[in-house]
């Protein structure tokens, strides 16, 4: 049995290119390009490759992670080059960055599931080092070297293990939804 389906590399990939184009669109002062080249790529996942209500999990993960990303915009843990400091909520660009993310846990990243921990260890790993690519990029900025890195670390330690799990909990609404509504024909 193939382990690795075009399906889930295809969505690595679109979550590489849509990573990139938002980062370094930012980056570039044009953040919008990147945000279509996003909604471009959800839109195909969306059409091909997402399961039936998967769009309300992707749209809960983008608001929810946009206003996480607003909290620490606010705090002034990160700054963004390209972006009015005065504004206390985060570049939208940001929802864009949530959306894709989640548009990886059903798919490419689908093995964390039943593996909290190790969500919790790779958003821990995972989510500083996508912060620290993206300020070398010149998207954003961390506020302090030594501090916003580990601010991000404990963040992520807990916000992945949470959208891994939100993604369980809405699979599971489906099937119970669809379930009932075969049982009532």
């Amino acid at each position: 049995m193939n382990r690795f389906p075009v399906a889930t590399v295809l969505n690595f990939v679109q979550f590489q290119l849509a990573w990139f184009a938002l980062v370094l669109s930012a980056a570039a002062g044009n953040p919008w390009l990147g945000v279509l080249v996003t909604a471009v790529l959800v839109a195909l996942h969306l059409r091909f490759f997402a399961t039936s209500n998967e769009w309300q999990y992707l749209a809960l993960i983008a608001v929810g992670g946009w206003l996480w990303e607003c909290c620490v915009h606010s705090l002034g843990v990160l700054t963004y080059p390209n972006h009015a400091p005065e504004l206390l909520f985060a570049p939208p660009w940001m929802a864009a960055l949530w959306l894709i993310f989640a548009a990886t846990i059903n798919h490419s990243l689908a093995w964390l599931k039943a593996k909290v921990l190790l969500a919790a260890l790779l958003g821990a790993i995972g989510g500083p080092l996508a912060f620290q690519a993206g300020e070398k990029l010149g998207a954003v900025v961390f506020v302090d070297g030594l501090w916003t890195p580990l601010f991000l670390a404990a963040a992520w330690a807990v916000l992945t293990p949470v959208v891994v799990t939100l993604s369980g909990r809405f699979q599971r609404a489906h099937i119970d939804v669809m379930g009932s509504a075969r049982e009532s024909r």
